[in-house]
């Protein structure tokens, strides 16, 4: 690659450039400089170029804020799926890159208005995926003339006339996509926020039939719609808990090859392993169903998942689909 354009209709790629020609009269003409200096560095610079490329494109400034902006030829619609994929790097005392949108008939930029969209790559070269139709919910029927880079010194100087230490924005392989091949930005996204699950033995299965597999999931760890019964095995679920404390664990329920998906748990008995006698009455036991939370970004990167926060007082629990059913329960030793 190695240039600029952009093509209107259901092209893939709306606009793609990785600086390799090097051509300072080309970017210029579509990146402009609102504060700071914008320029190309090679190799041979100070900061390295992304992946030992020939050129990166730097923005540097003595400012409190470092900004420039990306303008297209043709306004863009946002009445579709529409991703940025960029190559982000810092130099400084900053606080982070962000990506604004500027709208067309819209004189202030527009921030993401549904969940944080940003990154903070000091020192290193990492992937920024922002999901632009999303940054707000009444954007179908707007179009984006362009989008703005920004960075903020972490200093504070806001007083006049003082200045903030130099600080740089790099960035390269930037590429505006729209479907089909928003699924590449998807996969870039999960790369960089996605979840990696936790797989070790204190996630075991306590029974399976072919209606439903029962599993035990420590409470710090997150158990998604899709999750995946754990390899181990186990006969019962211990807790350790003084007078006067409490202690949670999840009971998640997998349905099985006849897709049961409706369920409800209920206290029996606890027994106390040193003592089987004692057991523990129903009020020492809080039972909750969990819920999720549809997001829309995750460590700052523009990604969609249902997230297990809720939790409940419903007495029973049913899903859509294969999915699973996890109910959070406290012990509390009074």
């Amino acid at each position: 690659m190695g240039s600029f354009f952009l093509m209107p209709g259901s092209a893939k790629v709306l606009f793609s450039s990785d600086f390799e020609e090097g051509n300072p009269d080309i970017f210029k003409k579509t990146f402009l400089q609102t504060r700071g200096e914008l320029y190309l560095i090679d190799g041979k610079s100070s900061y390295p170029t992304y992946q030992h490329s020939r050129y990166s494109l730097v923005s540097s400034s003595a400012k409190v804020t470092n900004r420039f902006d990306l303008m297209f030829d043709e306004p863009v619609p946002l009445n579709q799926a529409l991703y940025l994929v960029c190559a982000v790097r810092s130099e400084g005392l900053v606080s982070g890159v962000k990506v604004a949108l500027l709208l067309e008939k819209e004189s202030k930029p527009l921030f993401s208005q549904t969940g944080p969209v940003g990154i903070k790559p000091i020192g290193r070269w990492q992937n920024l995926v922002a999901r632009l139709d999303q940054y707000d919910n009444n954007l179908a029927d707007r179009k984006l003339r362009g989008i703005r880079f920004y960075q903020r010194c972490a200093l504070g100087v806001e007083q006049p006339g003082r200045h903030a230490p130099e600080h740089h924005l790099l960035i390269d392989n930037i590429e505006l996509l729209s479907p089909p091949d928003a699924a590449k930005a998807s996969a870039i996204a999960a790369e960089e926020a996605g979840v990696r699950e936790y797989e070790g033995r204190h996630k075991f299965q306590l029974f399976q039939n072919k209606d439903i597999t029962i599993w035990h999931a420590p409470s710090i760890v997150p158990v998604f719609k899709n999750s995946a019964p754990p390899q181990y095995t186990g006969k019962a679920i211990s807790l350790s808990a003084a007078k006067g404390e409490g202690e949670s664990f999840q009971v998640v329920l997998t349905p099985g090859s006849t897709g049961r998906n409706k369920f409800s748990l209920a206290y029996d008995s606890l027994t106390l392993r040193d003592n089987e006698k004692i057991r523990l009455n129903s009020q020492c036991v809080e039972i909750h169903p969990v819920r999720y939370v549809a997001l829309k970004s995750r460590l700052g990167q523009s990604i969609q998942m249902d997230w297990p926060d809720p939790l409940t007082w419903d007495r029973h629990s049913e899903q859509t689909g294969i999915h699973n059913t996890v109910f959070w329960v406290t012990v509390n030793i009074i």
